[in-house]
C-alpha cells in the first residue's frame, strides 16, 4: 500500500492534470482508457486484452495492479489457509501450469496477465516463509557449497534461454 500514494498521483496527473493543460494549451488531449482500470488495479488487463496504444507513462503502471491483484487474493488465502501453506503454494503453481498448458493460444496468456506472474509471486512467498520461519529447508539451502550454486545459475540461465522451446 506504500506505492498507493504515487500511483494515485500519477493517475491524477494523467486524468485531470494532462487535459487541463491540454486545454489551456488548445491542443487535444492524449487517449485514455476509462478511469475505472486503474482504480480497480485491473489496467493490465485493459492493456494485455484491449488496447495498449494510451498515454506512455499510464502503460507501466500494469504492474503495479498485477502486484495488487495477487497481494490482495494472497492476503484471503493466508488469512483462511495459511495453515496449508505448502498445498497452497501447489495449488497456484498447479493452476498455472494448467492454464497455460491446456488454454494457451496466440492471444493468451498475454505478457500483462496477472496469471503469468503466479509463479514469480509464490516462489517468493514460498522462500519468505521458510526464511522466516528457519525451517530445515532454510537451513540446508543456506548451507549449500558455493559450487551448488554455480550449477543452479548455470541451470536457471539454460532454461532461460531454452524455454522458447518447451
Amino acid at each position: 500500500m506504500r506505492i498507493w500514494p504515487l500511483y494515485f498521483l500519477i493517475i491524477a496527473i494523467a486524468y485531470i492534470g494532462i487535459p487541463l493543460i491540454s486545454s489551456l494549451l488548445n491542443t487535444e488531449s492524449p487517449s485514455l482508457p476509462p478511469i475505472g482500470w486503474f482504480l480497480s488495479f485491473t489496467s493490465n488487463y485493459y492493456a494485455g486484452y484491449i488496447n495498449e496504444n494510451f498515454l506512455f507513462f499510464l502503460l507501466f503502471l500494469w504492474f503495479i495492479a498485477v502486484e495488487e491483484q495477487f497481494y490482495l487474493v494472497w492476503g484471503f488465502l493466508l488469512k483462511y489457509f495459511n495453515n496449508y501453506f505448502e498445498h497452497l503454494c501447489i495449488l497456484l503453481l498447479t493452476i498455472y501450469f494448467v492454464i497455460t498448458s491446456f488454454f494457451s493460444t496466440p492471444t493468451f496468456p498475454s505478457f500483462y496477465d496477472t496469471i503469468n506472474y503466479i509463479p514469480n509471486f509464490v516462489i517468493g512467498a514460498y522462500l519468505a516463509k521458510i526464511s522466516l520461519t528457519k525451517t530445515d529447508l532454510f537451513a540446508k539451502i543456506k548451507g549449500l557449497k558455493p559450487s551448488y550454486w554455480i550449477i543452479l545459475y548455470l541451470f536457471t540461465l539454460g532454461f532461460l534461454f531454452l524455454q522458447p522451446y518447451f
